[in-house]
């Protein structure tokens, strides 16, 4: 139900984003892109940032404002992008105009008194149509609906202005929404709207610190329009929201060079545990008499950078898919990630390379023990949670003295997701998750 949020994106990613970027806004950027698809060899955008998101609530409610720490994620490909608070898929592009598929996350503030009506915040999905006005700005139009079919388009215009150290994203747009959308997010389902108007303006704005390490902020006001106002769930008809962080970019985007860092794949099979993140990192591992629970999972992953910080760290991108097998205690479900990650290498005789990824997780069914937890500690689920993958592993050609097996490596990981101690509404408000111990063999290159 959030009406228009005005967001301070203090960290470009992407979203899982560059705080909102704008679709590719033919600028010196957007032209690199285009090249890339011309086939020259140019490294794409991208960004990881975490940042605390502070929103006012419109809602007539003791508690009238709600607070988030979230990551964003960026990411600008040939043909998939991540742009802070959403992605998508480029389905066309030409000189002035194009067309994308959109999955958008849209922050739903609700005091507590309506939880039980109406959760935590949703994916809207649906198209986009562009109009690139100039090298620096365009008109969009979006249609989504959220999974329950209830839609909304909007009407915006975007800008990207680059000055030095510094980047702008001013938007101006009108939101139109059906009647639907109007009942479940500002009616919370008690009261019938009709069809409605918002407007909105936001600003988001980067500034490079040193190297990779960028500030990021956004700040965005929102009228939500007279048909919400009138109904008693609603207090205000002005509603205004803030973000502020830090992230790490890519040093020079665009720039045109290969990388040294190879994609690779990766599958590992996990087992289920109580013990907390901390406490794995020690060693400890335990698990409930008669409870079998575990999981096997696949990831990719994408290079994005071989250094940042002018430190051989590498950096992927790296979706994966987790598959939680049935039990006594467990129904089968499916688990899908999103993050990114980052590898040091020690230069010791046979290599060991320590990893650590941030990203976002999305289950269909809760698994064994985070539902004994949640349930413990009075909370209730969240499909969606905060994702950290711990690793460290081997290369196998080091050990065997072998070139074919050089790009093999055979590592431990904890497989992690929590809702960050309480701190994100977008995570359901909630602390605790659930924790896997993993053993996993990663290939580099060509199979």
């Amino acid at each position: 139900m959030k009406a228009t949020h005005l967001t301070l994106t203090a960290l470009s990613v992407s979203s899982l984003l560059i705080a909102g970027e704008t679709p590719s806004l033919g600028d010196d950027r957007s032209k690199e892109v285009i090249e890339i698809s011309t086939g020259e060899d140019l490294l794409p955008e991208w960004g990881v940032a975490m940042g605390v998101r502070y929103a006012h609530i419109p809602f007539a409610a003791k508690d009238k404002t709600s607070s988030d720490i979230f990551p964003l994620f960026y990411y600008e490909g040939e043909r998939f992008f991540l742009r802070g608070d959403y992605g998508g898929i480029k389905l066309w592009e030409g000189e002035k105009y194009g067309f994308n598929a959109l999955a958008r996350y849209r922050f739903f503030d609700i005091p507590e008194e309506y939880d039980e009506n109406v959760r935590g915040g949703a994916v809207d999905m649906g198209l986009q149509a562009f109009w690139k006005l100039d090298e620096e700005s365009q008109l969009q139009f979006d249609v989504l609906s959220d999974p329950q079919g209830r839609f909304h388009s909007v009407a915006r215009w975007a800008g990207d202005y680059r000055r030095e150290n510094w980047r702008f994203f001013p938007e101006l747009e009108l939101r139109f929404t059906g009647s639907e959308f109007n009942s479940h997010y500002y009616g919370v389902d008690l009261y019938d709207l009709n069809e409605g108007i918002e407007a909105r303006a936001r600003l988001k704005a980067r500034r490079r610190v040193i190297r990779n390490l960028h500030l990021e902020g956004r700040v965005e006001g929102a009228w939500i329009g007279s048909e919400a106002k009138n109904r008693r769930a609603i207090e205000d008809d002005f509603e205004y929201e803030f973000y502020l962080g830090l992230g790490i970019y890519d040093e020079e985007p665009g720039e045109s060079s290969s990388l040294n860092a190879k994609p690779y794949w990766r599958i590992a099979q996990g087992w289920g545990t109580s013990s907390d993140f901390q406490n794995m990192i020690l060693g400890e591992l335990e698990t409930v008499d008669g409870a079998d629970v575990n999981m096997t999972s696949i990831f990719y992953g994408h290079p994005l950078a071989d250094s940042i910080f002018g430190v051989p760290i590498e950096m992927y991108l790296t979706p994966g898919v987790a598959y939680h097998y049935s039990s006594n205690v467990q129904d089968a479900s499916f688990e899908w990630i999103l993050a990114f990650k980052a590898y040091y290498t020690f230069p010791t005789p046979w290599r060991l390379r320590l990893g650590l990824a941030e990203g976002i997780s999305y289950a269909d069914s809760i698994t064994f023990y985070e539902k004994t937890e949640l349930a413990e500690k009075g909370y209730r689920e969240s499909k969606l949670l905060n994702y950290l993958d711990l690793s460290l592993d081997l290369n196998i050609g080091d050990v065997f003295k072998s070139e074919k097996l050089e790009q093999l490596w055979l590592g431990t990981a904890i497989h992690h997701r929590s809702g960050i101690y309480e701190s994100s509404s977008a995570f359901g408000s909630i602390s605790g998750g659930t924790n896997f111990a993993n053993l996993y063999l990663q290939w580099h290159g060509e199979f």
